[in-house]
């Protein structure tokens, strides 16, 4: 759809394509990204804690994750609830990376304390 649009300019990376979330990762994927500059990266994780940071299972996913995070001015974090207090296999990040974290009205106490605590902005929509 928005290849379509005059006024929009789709890329897509290279690289394998996993089956289950049909997002590109691996060696080809991470180093097109070294060589793009981006005003924005809207990022999520399947697990997020203060000690362990964002994390994700799979080590290709990650490496994507952090090219992205590395040529991108601005982060913005945006995940479910039930994601803050797990942790996966592969820190890719911490939340003090992002400027904004942007989750549900159903995140507890917790951790929109432990979150303010550290100074990070939460927004919970």
């Amino acid at each position: 759809m928005l290849a379509a649009r005059p006024n929009i300019q789709v890329m897509i990376l290279g690289g394998r394509v996993r089956g289950n979330t049909l997002g590109v990762v691996d060696a080809w994927a991470v180093e097109m990204l070294k060589r793009l500059n981006f005003d924005l990266a809207i990022i999520g994780a399947n697990g997020v804690t203060m000690e362990h940071g964002m994390t994700t299972p799979d080590p290709a996913v990650a490496a994507v994750k952090s090219a992205a995070m590395e040529r991108s001015a601005r982060r913005i974090f945006v995940g479910a609830h039930h994601k803050f207090g797990n942790r996966t296999f592969v820190t890719f990040a911490h939340p003090s990376d992002f400027e904004l974290i942007i989750t549900g009205q159903e995140l507890g106490a917790y951790w929109t304390n432990e979150l303010a605590a550290a100074g990070i902005p939460l927004l919970r929509v």
